[in-house]
């Protein structure tokens, strides 16, 4: 509701959201959507407060490998590759809170004092993926050309998917051949958007490359068998 331009509906889902989890002492949201996981640690901050912790899969995961509470066992001997999902990645910066004045010097130009710190996309969710999959026995990680903050979009978000399938598709071709390019067998991600799409593209293409999620991954590495 929000990116069509609806806000005020987006605020009183924002503040009902909030009231049910806080009135159920809920202390951590775990999130497997990176775009659930972006509206609620970026823009749900902007409407209200709240006491709750909000945390990506990957993020969670990367503590219970820390913590030795997950101990992956299980060697996948493969080649492996990561898609940054936008929401995830460059949509998940934090924003600073800037507390400041705005002069107007001419019509279209305006200057902030103190500077206004710009989100370019840098500080956004992008180790605790890779962590997880450096964790895993015999995995081993191939970075594509454009990755973190200048990843290339697979093409699903914003709505693209559902008005445009076909473009969708066409830029989760054009992403599949940059995973083609660094030799790896396995396509990982974090984003059911980017799921749907990247395997659209493997499957209209007849590719061998298999995608996997980020828990997908972490869960063969925990189980009896390999990929």
């Amino acid at each position: 509701m929000l990116r069509v331009g609806d806000r005020a509906a987006f605020v009183k889902l924002v503040n009902h959201n909030i009231q049910v989890l806080q009135r159920r002492g809920i202390k951590q949201v775990i999130m497997s959507c990176a775009g659930c996981y972006s509206t609620f640690s970026v823009e749900y901050p902007r409407v209200a407060k709240f006491s709750f912790k909000v945390s990506h899969t990957s993020q969670f995961f990367t503590w219970l490998l820390k913590k030795k509470k997950l101990v992956p066992h299980v060697a996948i001997q493969k080649l492996a590759t990561y898609h940054d999902p936008c929401h995830l990645g460059r949509c998940s910066e934090p924003n600073k809170r800037w507390r400041g004045i705005t002069l107007k010097v001419l019509t279209f130009i305006q200057i902030t004092i103190p500077p206004k710190r710009l989100r370019r996309g840098k500080n956004g969710v992008y180790q605790p993926p890779r962590e997880v999959i450096q964790q895993i026995p015999g995995l081993k990680l191939v970075e594509m050309e454009r990755n973190q903050g200048y990843a290339y979009c697979c093409g699903a978000g914003g709505g693209v998917k559902a008005a445009f399938p076909d473009f969708a598709v066409f830029t989760a071709k054009n992403r599949l051949k940059e995973a083609k390019k660094t030799g790896a067998e396995l396509l990982i991600s974090a984003c059911p958007f980017c799921a749907t799409n990247l395997q659209d593209a493997i499957r209209e293409t007849n590719d061998t490359m298999k995608y996997y999620d980020i828990s997908e991954i972490l869960w063969e590495s925990l189980q009896d068998r390999g990929v």
